[in-house]
């Protein structure tokens, strides 16, 4: 699920990752979620909120998902 700018409520869990894009130059949000997306490779489901300000919010379905990104 793609949501940029949902400023909605984030349930924090152990699965979530946060990120924040250190630049001042124009970026392609949706592009960017859909990059993450399939570079992430995620067996179970993952949301991508765009929070502004360039933070970025990752939330896994599963943790072994999660703990693949921190890994690799």
């Amino acid at each position: 699920m793609l949501a940029p700018r949902d400023r909605g409520p984030v349930v924090v869990r152990p699965v979530c990752l946060a990120d924040r894009l250190l630049t001042e130059n124009y970026y392609n949000t949706f592009a960017l979620m859909d990059i993450m997306k399939k570079v992430f490779k995620p067996k179970g489901k993952l949301t991508i909120r765009d929070w502004g300000d360039g933070l970025i919010i990752f939330s896994f379905e599963d943790s072994i998902d999660r703990e693949w990104v921190l890994r690799n």
